[in-house]
C-alpha cells in the first residue's frame, strides 16, 4: 500500500460519517458498510478512531451518481 501526501492548505475542513450521510442521505451505517466491503465511497481518513471524508471526493461521488434516465445503467425497475 503506497502512503499518500495529503496537502490541505486552504482546503475545507474534512466531513464526518454524519456530515457525508445527511449529504447523501443515506444512512451512516451504509457508509461503515462501504468502508467495511471497501466500495463505493471507499476513500476516506482514519485519524485514531474518527473517520473523515474529503469533500470534493464525496461531491465528485454524488455528480457520479447522476444519471438522466434509467438506460444510463441504474438499478430502477
Amino acid at each position: 500500500m503506497e502512503a499518500r501526501t495529503i496537502e490541505r492548505s486552504g482546503a475545507e475542513t474534512p466531513w464526518s460519517p454524519r456530515r457525508v450521510s445527511e449529504y447523501l442521505g443515506i444512512p451512516v451505517k451504509t457508509l461503515a458498510l462501504w468502508r467495511f466491503e471497501g466500495r463505493e465511497l471507499h476513500e476516506y481518513y482514519k485519524l485514531g478512531r474518527a473517520v473523515r471524508y474529503d469533500p470534493a471526493v464525496v461531491r465528485a461521488y454524488k455528480a457520479s451518481a447522476l444519471r438522466q434516465g434509467t438506460a444510463e445503467g441504474g438499478d430502477e425497475c
